[in-house]
Protein backbone atom coordinates (compact mmCIF):
# COMPACT_ATOMS: atom_id res chain seq x y z
CA UNK A 1 0.00 0.00 0.00
CA UNK A 2 2.79 2.42 0.95
CA UNK A 3 4.60 1.69 -2.35
CA UNK A 4 1.49 2.54 -4.35
CA UNK A 5 0.98 5.74 -2.37
CA UNK A 6 4.62 6.71 -2.95
CA UNK A 7 4.31 6.17 -6.71
CA UNK A 8 1.12 8.22 -6.83
CA UNK A 9 2.67 11.13 -4.94
CA UNK A 10 5.79 11.06 -7.14
CA UNK A 11 3.69 11.03 -10.31
CA UNK A 12 1.57 13.93 -9.09
CA UNK A 13 4.71 15.95 -8.36
CA UNK A 14 6.29 15.23 -11.75
CA UNK A 15 3.19 15.79 -13.90
CA UNK A 16 2.97 19.61 -13.57
CA UNK A 17 6.70 19.96 -14.31
CA UNK A 18 6.51 17.75 -17.41
CA UNK A 19 3.42 19.52 -18.68
CA UNK A 20 5.21 22.85 -18.27
CA UNK A 21 8.23 21.57 -20.20
CA UNK A 22 6.27 19.67 -22.84
CA UNK A 23 7.81 21.03 -26.08
CA UNK A 24 4.65 21.82 -28.10
CA UNK A 25 3.19 23.82 -25.21
CA UNK A 26 6.45 25.68 -24.70
CA UNK A 27 6.86 26.31 -28.43
CA UNK A 28 3.55 28.12 -28.63
CA UNK A 29 5.03 30.71 -26.27
CA UNK A 30 7.99 31.36 -28.58
CA UNK A 31 6.45 33.91 -30.87
CA UNK A 32 6.91 34.63 -34.58
CA UNK A 33 8.09 37.83 -36.23
CA UNK A 34 9.06 39.03 -39.69
CA UNK A 35 12.55 39.55 -41.07
CA UNK A 36 13.93 42.35 -43.19
CA UNK A 37 14.81 46.04 -43.18
CA UNK A 38 12.76 48.03 -40.66
CA UNK A 39 13.04 51.40 -38.96
CA UNK A 40 11.15 53.62 -36.58
CA UNK A 41 8.64 56.22 -37.68
CA UNK A 42 9.89 58.95 -40.02
CA UNK A 43 7.75 61.66 -41.57
CA UNK A 44 8.80 60.32 -44.92
CA UNK A 45 7.47 60.85 -48.43
CA UNK A 46 8.38 57.39 -49.66
CA UNK A 47 10.22 54.10 -49.17
CA UNK A 48 12.29 52.22 -51.71
CA UNK A 49 13.77 48.76 -51.27
CA UNK A 50 16.01 46.54 -53.37
CA UNK A 51 15.33 42.84 -52.76
CA UNK A 52 17.64 40.11 -54.07
CA UNK A 53 16.50 36.49 -53.75
CA UNK A 54 19.33 33.95 -53.72
CA UNK A 55 17.38 31.00 -52.33
CA UNK A 56 13.93 30.75 -50.81
CA UNK A 57 13.09 27.50 -49.01
CA UNK A 58 10.07 27.34 -46.75
CA UNK A 59 7.29 25.24 -45.26
CA UNK A 60 3.72 26.37 -45.79
CA UNK A 61 2.40 28.80 -48.36
CA UNK A 62 4.81 30.96 -50.33
CA UNK A 63 6.10 33.86 -48.22
CA UNK A 64 5.37 37.46 -49.11
CA UNK A 65 7.74 40.41 -49.19
CA UNK A 66 5.88 43.41 -47.82
CA UNK A 67 6.64 47.12 -47.73
CA UNK A 68 4.54 48.56 -44.90
CA UNK A 69 3.73 51.87 -43.26
CA UNK A 70 0.71 53.68 -41.88
CA UNK A 71 -0.60 57.18 -42.70
CA UNK A 72 -3.19 59.45 -41.13
CA UNK A 73 -5.99 60.87 -43.28
CA UNK A 74 -8.64 63.01 -41.59
CA UNK A 75 -9.34 61.11 -38.37
CA UNK A 76 -8.51 57.68 -39.84
CA UNK A 77 -5.39 55.58 -40.00
CA UNK A 78 -4.64 53.86 -43.30
CA UNK A 79 -2.33 50.84 -43.43
CA UNK A 80 -0.38 50.94 -46.70
CA UNK A 81 1.17 47.78 -48.18
CA UNK A 82 3.18 47.13 -51.33
CA UNK A 83 3.50 43.33 -51.57
CA UNK A 84 5.12 40.80 -53.90
CA UNK A 85 5.36 37.02 -54.00
CA UNK A 86 8.58 35.70 -55.55
CA UNK A 87 8.04 32.38 -57.33
CA UNK A 88 11.42 31.95 -59.02
CA UNK A 89 13.97 33.65 -61.21
CA UNK A 90 12.29 32.56 -64.46
CA UNK A 91 8.70 33.24 -63.40
CA UNK A 92 6.60 36.37 -63.08
CA UNK A 93 5.97 37.41 -59.48
CA UNK A 94 2.55 38.21 -58.11
CA UNK A 95 2.06 41.82 -57.04
CA UNK A 96 -0.52 43.38 -54.77
CA UNK A 97 -1.10 46.85 -53.36
CA UNK A 98 -3.34 47.27 -50.36
CA UNK A 99 -4.92 50.10 -48.36
CA UNK A 100 -6.76 49.19 -45.18
CA UNK A 101 -9.26 51.74 -43.90
CA UNK A 102 -12.91 51.93 -42.80
CA UNK A 103 -12.70 48.29 -41.73
CA UNK A 104 -11.83 46.78 -45.09
CA UNK A 105 -8.97 46.22 -47.54
CA UNK A 106 -8.87 48.01 -50.87
CA UNK A 107 -6.69 45.81 -53.07
CA UNK A 108 -5.16 45.93 -56.52
CA UNK A 109 -3.58 42.73 -57.87
CA UNK A 110 -1.69 41.78 -61.03
CA UNK A 111 1.07 39.53 -62.38
CA UNK A 112 3.61 41.90 -63.93
CA UNK A 113 5.72 40.71 -66.85
CA UNK A 114 8.95 40.72 -64.84
CA UNK A 115 11.60 38.07 -64.27
CA UNK A 116 14.92 37.79 -62.46
CA UNK A 117 15.97 37.49 -58.85
CA UNK A 118 16.40 41.21 -58.01
CA UNK A 119 13.40 43.50 -57.61
CA UNK A 120 12.57 46.96 -56.38
CA UNK A 121 9.48 47.88 -54.37
CA UNK A 122 8.83 51.61 -54.00
CA UNK A 123 5.91 53.42 -52.39
CA UNK A 124 5.60 57.21 -52.72
CA UNK A 125 3.31 59.73 -51.00
CA UNK A 126 2.21 62.99 -52.63
CA UNK A 127 0.36 65.37 -50.34
CA UNK A 128 -2.02 67.62 -52.28
CA UNK A 129 -4.64 70.18 -51.31
CA UNK A 130 -7.51 68.15 -49.90
CA UNK A 131 -6.14 64.82 -51.07
CA UNK A 132 -3.19 62.43 -50.85
CA UNK A 133 -1.86 60.37 -53.75
CA UNK A 134 -0.07 57.07 -53.15
CA UNK A 135 2.06 55.61 -55.95
CA UNK A 136 3.07 51.95 -55.85
CA UNK A 137 5.88 50.65 -58.06
CA UNK A 138 7.50 47.28 -58.74
CA UNK A 139 10.53 46.84 -60.98
CA UNK A 140 13.24 44.38 -61.95
CA UNK A 141 15.49 47.34 -62.84
CA UNK A 142 14.64 46.85 -66.51
CA UNK A 143 10.87 47.31 -66.56
CA UNK A 144 8.60 49.06 -64.07
CA UNK A 145 4.89 48.72 -63.26
CA UNK A 146 2.94 51.41 -61.45
CA UNK A 147 -0.38 51.69 -59.65
CA UNK A 148 -1.75 54.96 -58.21
CA UNK A 149 -4.46 55.61 -55.64
CA UNK A 150 -5.87 59.05 -54.75
CA UNK A 151 -7.72 59.54 -51.47
CA UNK A 152 -9.67 62.67 -50.56
CA UNK A 153 -9.05 64.22 -47.19
CA UNK A 154 -6.52 66.06 -45.05
CA UNK A 155 -3.20 64.25 -44.84
CA UNK A 156 -1.97 63.91 -41.25
CA UNK A 157 1.44 62.38 -41.96
CA UNK A 158 3.00 59.06 -41.01
CA UNK A 159 1.53 57.40 -37.93
CA UNK A 160 2.39 54.15 -36.17
CA UNK A 161 5.79 53.05 -34.93
CA UNK A 162 7.46 50.91 -37.61
CA UNK A 163 8.08 51.14 -41.34
CA UNK A 164 10.04 48.93 -43.67
CA UNK A 165 10.27 45.96 -46.05
CA UNK A 166 10.14 42.42 -44.67
CA UNK A 167 9.61 38.78 -45.55
CA UNK A 168 6.59 37.31 -43.77
CA UNK A 169 3.70 34.87 -44.25
CA UNK A 170 1.61 34.61 -47.42
CA UNK A 171 -1.30 36.80 -46.29
CA UNK A 172 -4.44 36.93 -44.13
CA UNK A 173 -2.43 36.56 -40.92
CA UNK A 174 -0.69 33.37 -42.05
CA UNK A 175 2.79 32.30 -41.01
CA UNK A 176 5.64 30.71 -42.91
CA UNK A 177 8.63 28.69 -41.70
CA UNK A 178 11.93 29.50 -43.38
CA UNK A 179 14.03 26.42 -44.12
CA UNK A 180 17.71 25.60 -44.60
CA UNK A 181 19.35 27.40 -47.53
CA UNK A 182 17.13 30.49 -47.41
CA UNK A 183 19.04 33.65 -48.30
CA UNK A 184 17.84 37.05 -49.43
CA UNK A 185 19.08 40.63 -49.11
CA UNK A 186 17.04 43.79 -48.57
CA UNK A 187 18.45 47.30 -48.88
CA UNK A 188 16.21 50.28 -48.20
CA UNK A 189 16.07 54.09 -48.18
CA UNK A 190 13.43 56.61 -47.14
CA UNK A 191 12.50 59.83 -48.98
CA UNK A 192 12.73 63.05 -46.96
CA UNK A 193 12.40 66.54 -48.44
CA UNK A 194 13.19 65.31 -51.93
CA UNK A 195 16.26 63.19 -51.13
CA UNK A 196 16.84 59.55 -50.22
CA UNK A 197 18.54 58.65 -46.93
CA UNK A 198 19.51 55.65 -44.81
CA UNK A 199 17.54 55.41 -41.54
CA UNK A 200 19.59 56.26 -38.44
CA UNK A 201 18.06 53.33 -36.53
CA UNK A 202 17.70 49.98 -38.31
CA UNK A 203 15.91 46.90 -37.00
CA UNK A 204 15.70 43.52 -38.66
CA UNK A 205 12.94 41.50 -37.08
CA UNK A 206 10.45 43.57 -35.18
CA UNK A 207 6.87 42.55 -36.09
CA UNK A 208 5.19 45.23 -38.20
CA UNK A 209 2.52 43.22 -40.02
CA UNK A 210 -0.19 40.64 -39.36
CA UNK A 211 1.75 37.92 -41.18
CA UNK A 212 4.83 36.30 -39.64
CA UNK A 213 7.79 34.03 -40.20
CA UNK A 214 9.72 31.52 -38.11
CA UNK A 215 13.30 30.24 -38.08
CA UNK A 216 15.11 33.20 -39.59
CA UNK A 217 17.97 35.44 -38.59
CA UNK A 218 19.16 38.83 -39.80
CA UNK A 219 22.36 40.83 -39.90
CA UNK A 220 23.41 44.18 -41.31
CA UNK A 221 26.01 44.04 -44.06
CA UNK A 222 27.95 46.95 -45.54
CA UNK A 223 26.28 48.83 -48.37
CA UNK A 224 23.20 49.31 -46.17
CA UNK A 225 21.96 45.75 -46.72
CA UNK A 226 20.10 43.43 -44.36
CA UNK A 227 20.80 39.74 -44.93
CA UNK A 228 18.02 37.27 -44.05
CA UNK A 229 18.98 33.61 -43.66
CA UNK A 230 17.75 30.41 -42.04
CA UNK A 231 18.35 29.74 -38.35
CA UNK A 232 17.31 26.52 -36.65
CA UNK A 233 18.29 27.58 -33.11
CA UNK A 234 15.85 27.84 -30.23
CA UNK A 235 15.26 31.15 -28.48
CA UNK A 236 12.69 33.63 -27.30
CA UNK A 237 11.53 36.73 -29.12
CA UNK A 238 13.29 40.01 -28.43
CA UNK A 239 13.99 43.16 -30.42
CA UNK A 240 17.55 44.22 -31.06
CA UNK A 241 19.09 46.90 -33.24
CA UNK A 242 21.09 46.39 -36.42
CA UNK A 243 22.26 50.01 -36.33
CA UNK A 244 22.01 52.95 -33.93
CA UNK A 245 23.14 56.59 -34.18
CA UNK A 246 26.83 56.82 -33.38
CA UNK A 247 29.44 59.61 -33.39
CA UNK A 248 33.25 59.69 -33.39
CA UNK A 249 35.66 62.64 -33.58
CA UNK A 250 38.81 62.16 -35.64
CA UNK A 251 41.22 65.10 -35.68
CA UNK A 252 38.93 68.01 -36.60
CA UNK A 253 36.19 65.91 -38.22
CA UNK A 254 32.97 64.50 -36.80
CA UNK A 255 31.95 61.20 -38.40
CA UNK A 256 28.50 59.72 -37.92
CA UNK A 257 26.94 56.29 -38.40
CA UNK A 258 24.97 54.81 -40.16
CA UNK A 259 26.52 56.02 -43.40
CA UNK A 260 24.24 58.17 -45.59
CA UNK A 261 21.85 58.97 -42.74
CA UNK A 262 20.69 62.59 -42.36
CA UNK A 263 21.97 64.54 -39.35
CA UNK A 264 21.66 68.07 -38.01
CA UNK A 265 24.29 70.11 -36.18
CA UNK A 266 23.41 72.99 -33.87
CA UNK A 267 26.31 75.35 -33.24
CA UNK A 268 26.89 77.19 -29.94
CA UNK A 269 25.48 80.39 -31.52
CA UNK A 270 22.16 78.60 -32.22
CA UNK A 271 22.51 78.24 -36.00
CA UNK A 272 21.84 74.84 -37.54
CA UNK A 273 22.47 72.92 -40.74
CA UNK A 274 22.00 69.40 -42.14
CA UNK A 275 24.88 67.09 -43.01
CA UNK A 276 25.54 63.50 -44.09
CA UNK A 277 28.42 61.27 -42.94
CA UNK A 278 30.75 63.98 -41.58
CA UNK A 279 31.08 67.61 -40.56
CA UNK A 280 33.72 69.90 -39.04
CA UNK A 281 34.22 69.56 -35.29
CA UNK A 282 33.12 72.61 -33.30
CA UNK A 283 33.38 72.04 -29.56
CA UNK A 284 30.12 72.55 -27.71
CA UNK A 285 27.94 71.94 -30.75
CA UNK A 286 25.19 69.36 -30.71
CA UNK A 287 24.52 66.76 -33.41
CA UNK A 288 21.57 64.43 -33.79
CA UNK A 289 19.89 62.39 -36.55
CA UNK A 290 16.97 64.21 -38.15
CA UNK A 291 13.38 63.18 -37.38
CA UNK A 292 14.33 60.26 -35.14
CA UNK A 293 12.16 59.15 -32.22
CA UNK A 294 14.19 59.07 -29.00
CA UNK A 295 17.04 61.05 -27.48
CA UNK A 296 20.08 60.64 -29.72
CA UNK A 297 21.66 64.06 -29.30
CA UNK A 298 25.44 64.16 -28.85
CA UNK A 299 27.23 67.14 -27.27
CA UNK A 300 30.51 67.48 -29.18
CA UNK A 301 33.45 67.17 -26.83
CA UNK A 302 36.56 65.00 -27.02
CA UNK A 303 35.57 63.11 -23.88
CA UNK A 304 37.01 59.60 -24.32
CA UNK A 305 39.99 58.46 -26.39
CA UNK A 306 39.39 55.14 -28.15
CA UNK A 307 42.04 52.93 -29.79
CA UNK A 308 41.18 49.85 -31.84
CA UNK A 309 43.04 47.36 -34.03
CA UNK A 310 40.01 47.17 -36.31
CA UNK A 311 38.90 50.37 -38.08
CA UNK A 312 35.72 51.89 -36.73
CA UNK A 313 34.21 54.23 -39.32
CA UNK A 314 37.56 54.09 -41.09
CA UNK A 315 39.65 55.09 -38.05
CA UNK A 316 41.67 53.22 -35.42
CA UNK A 317 42.23 56.07 -32.97
CA UNK A 318 39.60 58.71 -32.23
CA UNK A 319 37.49 60.37 -29.56
CA UNK A 320 33.86 59.85 -28.64
CA UNK A 321 31.74 62.53 -26.97
CA UNK A 322 29.99 60.20 -24.51
CA UNK A 323 29.37 56.55 -23.68
CA UNK A 324 27.79 54.98 -26.76
CA UNK A 325 27.54 51.94 -29.02
CA UNK A 326 30.15 51.80 -31.77
CA UNK A 327 29.76 49.57 -34.82
CA UNK A 328 32.60 47.76 -36.54
CA UNK A 329 32.78 45.22 -39.35
CA UNK A 330 34.28 41.79 -38.92
CA UNK A 331 33.86 38.73 -41.12
CA UNK A 332 31.37 40.55 -43.28
CA UNK A 333 28.80 41.96 -40.88
CA UNK A 334 28.45 44.78 -38.39
CA UNK A 335 28.86 44.22 -34.67
CA UNK A 336 28.27 46.60 -31.80
CA UNK A 337 30.41 47.33 -28.77
CA UNK A 338 29.40 49.60 -25.91
CA UNK A 339 32.20 51.97 -24.93
CA UNK A 340 31.78 53.85 -21.67
CA UNK A 341 35.26 55.23 -21.08
CA UNK A 342 38.71 55.61 -22.61
CA UNK A 343 39.39 52.29 -24.26
CA UNK A 344 42.13 50.28 -25.87
CA UNK A 345 40.28 47.64 -27.87
CA UNK A 346 42.41 44.78 -29.19
CA UNK A 347 41.02 42.13 -31.55
CA UNK A 348 43.11 38.98 -32.01
CA UNK A 349 43.22 36.82 -35.14
CA UNK A 350 40.11 38.54 -36.55
CA UNK A 351 38.10 36.99 -33.74
CA UNK A 352 35.84 38.71 -31.28
CA UNK A 353 38.25 38.63 -28.33
CA UNK A 354 39.40 41.92 -26.88
CA UNK A 355 41.30 43.58 -24.06
CA UNK A 356 40.27 46.89 -22.56
CA UNK A 357 41.59 49.33 -20.02
CA UNK A 358 38.08 49.87 -18.66
CA UNK A 359 34.79 48.05 -18.85
CA UNK A 360 33.22 47.30 -22.22
CA UNK A 361 30.04 45.42 -23.02
CA UNK A 362 30.40 43.35 -26.15
CA UNK A 363 27.86 41.76 -28.48
CA UNK A 364 28.95 38.76 -30.53
CA UNK A 365 27.01 37.15 -33.39
CA UNK A 366 27.25 34.96 -36.47
CA UNK A 367 28.80 36.48 -39.58
CA UNK A 368 28.69 36.71 -43.36
CA UNK A 369 31.59 38.03 -45.45
CA UNK A 370 31.54 41.25 -47.46
CA UNK A 371 33.61 44.40 -47.93
CA UNK A 372 32.79 47.82 -49.28
CA UNK A 373 34.00 51.36 -49.76
CA UNK A 374 31.39 53.99 -48.92
CA UNK A 375 31.58 57.77 -48.97
CA UNK A 376 35.38 57.71 -49.16
CA UNK A 377 35.43 55.74 -45.92
CA UNK A 378 36.98 52.33 -46.45
CA UNK A 379 35.06 49.70 -44.58
CA UNK A 380 36.47 46.30 -44.59
CA UNK A 381 34.18 46.63 -41.69
CA UNK A 382 30.97 44.87 -41.68
CA UNK A 383 27.71 44.80 -39.76
CA UNK A 384 25.86 44.22 -36.54
CA UNK A 385 23.96 40.99 -36.36
CA UNK A 386 20.69 40.74 -34.54
CA UNK A 387 19.39 37.19 -34.40
CA UNK A 388 15.78 36.22 -33.85
CA UNK A 389 15.32 32.58 -33.05
CA UNK A 390 11.97 30.85 -33.35
CA UNK A 391 10.52 27.37 -33.41
CA UNK A 392 7.24 26.91 -35.20
CA UNK A 393 5.01 24.36 -33.40
CA UNK A 394 2.86 24.11 -36.54
CA UNK A 395 5.83 23.14 -38.71
CA UNK A 396 8.21 21.29 -36.36
CA UNK A 397 11.56 19.73 -37.17
CA UNK A 398 12.25 16.00 -36.85
CA UNK A 399 14.13 16.46 -33.55
CA UNK A 400 11.26 18.54 -32.20
CA UNK A 401 8.77 15.77 -33.02
CA UNK A 402 10.92 13.05 -31.41
CA UNK A 403 11.33 15.02 -28.18
CA UNK A 404 7.60 15.80 -28.12
CA UNK A 405 6.70 12.11 -28.65
CA UNK A 406 9.00 10.93 -25.85
CA UNK A 407 7.65 13.56 -23.47
CA UNK A 408 4.09 12.56 -24.34
CA UNK A 409 4.81 8.90 -23.57
CA UNK A 410 6.26 9.83 -20.17
CA UNK A 411 3.23 12.00 -19.34
CA UNK A 412 0.80 9.22 -20.33
CA UNK A 413 2.78 6.70 -18.24
CA UNK A 414 2.62 8.93 -15.20
CA UNK A 415 -1.11 9.43 -15.66
CA UNK A 416 -1.59 5.65 -15.80
CA UNK A 417 0.44 5.26 -12.59
CA UNK A 418 -1.79 7.80 -10.85
CA UNK A 419 -4.93 6.01 -12.00
CA UNK A 420 -3.49 2.65 -10.99
CA UNK A 421 -2.59 4.08 -7.60
CA UNK A 422 -6.17 5.24 -7.09
CA UNK A 423 -7.49 1.75 -7.87
CA UNK A 424 -4.96 0.16 -5.53
CA UNK A 425 -6.00 2.41 -2.68
CA UNK A 426 -9.68 1.55 -3.19
CA UNK A 427 -8.90 -2.17 -2.92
Amino acid sequence: MSDILYVKRLALLLLPLLLLLYPPLHAVLIGPTDYGYEFFQYQLCGITARITFYCLNYTGKIPSVQQNFCIGLNASQIFVQNVMWYIGKCFNPSWETSLYYNGSYHIFMMTPDLTGNTYNLTTLIYNGTGYVKIVFLISNYTNTFKHCVTLKGIYRGIVGSLEGTVIAGYGCGETVTLEKGTKLEISSLYLYKGKWYVPAIILGNAPDTGEAAYCGKVCLLPCNTVLVTYNDSHGEYCIDYLALPSVIIFNNTVKVFPYNSLWEIEYPNGSTRYFVNCTTFVEGSRVCPVDVVGNYTFLLNKTYLVKSCIPIYGEKEFYIPEAEYLFYVENGSYHKIFVNGSETILFHNSSSSYNTTTSVRFTNTNLQTSTTTSNNLTSSEQSIISTRLYKNPHSPTREFLIISFIALIVIVALLLLVLRGNKGLKH
